[in-house]
Formats: structure tokens, sequence, C-alpha cells
């Protein structure tokens, strides 16, 4: 019913709204477009490949065994000698090397020396505890002094260090240890606390052979 003095308000037309709406539609189409396209087009960017380093770990070519009174790691291919081997075997423990014409034999004497100790070459070793550090290079062979003139004296010196030398040759290519305070061999203490005279022997079959596997053999004996 139409009142007095009451004014009529017209409604807004809405052709703003209408407007607003179309441009979004147009915008978004604009975008879907292009994201579309840019998943179609085939990514061309050539990235270089990283190369990767592998580490070669010489500790799968080695054998570990553990005895009662020390733990030891040899070349995968020595085996364990026994006095059923060698019936004139001294030693606690033994490994030979196989394969090889030119083997090598390391001997290990707990708490008892060789009844023959003298050997042609010596490593200079010292004390780490239950293991112990080989501190020279293998020396040259102890029948000859500096002069060259044979030696007639068995107990001889290297780099201060006395050690037995079989100046008579018979063991010529056999290789020794010694220390400052233990002729011939190494003072050890075990984990359990418990002291070892070591004595260590190498035999070469080769008279010009490689000490490597013998020298980290002897670095990884670990007394218990």
């Amino acid at each position: 019913m139409y009142q007095i003095n009451r004014k009529f308000k017209p409604k807004k037309p809405k052709y703003k709204l209408w407007i607003f709406l179309t441009l979004m539609v147009i915008v978004l189409g604009f975008l879907g477009i292009k994201i579309i396209a840019k998943g179609m087009t085939p990514n061309t960017e050539i990235s270089q490949a990283t190369g990767k380093q592998t580490k070669i770990s010489y500790a799968v070519n080695k054998r570990t065994f553990d005895f009662p009174a020390l733990s030891i790691s040899v070349p995968g291919n020595w085996t364990i000698v026994t006095n059923a081997d060698d019936p004139t075997l001294e030693a606690n423990y033994a490994f030979k090397s196989n394969g090889n014409a030119n083997f090598q034999t390391l001997q290990i004497f707990i708490d008892k020396a060789p009844s023959k100790p003298g050997v042609g070459k010596v490593l200079i070793v010292k004390s780490l505890g239950s293991s112990m550090d080989v501190v020279s290079s293998v020396s040259d062979n102890c029948t000859k002094d500096q002069n060259g003139t044979n030696r007639t004296a068995s107990v001889t010196k290297e780099q201060g260090i006395d050690f037995t030398c079989d100046y008579s040759g018979t063991y010529s290519n056999a290789l020794g240890i010694s220390s400052a305070n233990s002729l011939d061999s190494v003072n050890l203490q075990g984990t359990s606390g418990k002291t070892y005279k070591v004595y260590v022997k190498g035999i070469f079959a080769d008279t010009n052979p490689d000490y490597s596997n013998m020298i980290d053999a002897i670095r990884s004996i670990r007394m218990k």
C-alpha cells in the first residue's frame, strides 16, 4: 500500500556483480591454460650426474681370529698352522700364506722365547698397552755390519735397540721384533690386566718379500 511521506528506494542494478564474475572467470581460465601448457612442455634441462665415490675397504680381505689369549687379523688366504701340520712348531700361534710359492709364515710366542731367536732382519716396536705399534722400517740384513764385515756377536743393535741377530745367515730371511725394554719381544698388557711377553717371528721363502701383510698382522694383535 502506498504510504504518504515514504520515499521509494530503488534497487541497485546487479550488472557490476556480473562484470566482476565474468572477469574472474576469464582470469582463472587464462591461468588454467598456462598451467596445462607448462605441464605438457617437455623438460629439456640437463643436469650433470653426480659421480658416486666408492671407498674400497681392504678389511674384506682380512680374517680375524679370536683366541683365548689374543685376537689377530691376517690376510684372507692365510691359514692357521698347528703341530699336526708342523711337528717342530714351537709357537703358540702360527699362520701361513697359501696359493703362493713365496709363502710367509707368522709365528707368535707368548711368555716364551723361540729356541732359536736369531733373525736376519728386525722391526722395532713399542707397546700400546694391549697392542703394539711398528716404529721402524724393516732393517737391513744384520749378518754384516755397516762396513760389510761379517758379524760375530749375536746381539746387535737397530736404532739403538738390542736384538738377536743370526749372524750365521741360517735365518737370514727371518724377521723378528724387539723393543726398548724387552729383547726380541714386547711387553703387552691384556684387557684383563695380565701382562704378556710377546715374541713374533716372520719367516719368508722369498729373498725379497713384501713385508706389508706381516706388519699389518703384527699391528692387529690384541691381547686379552
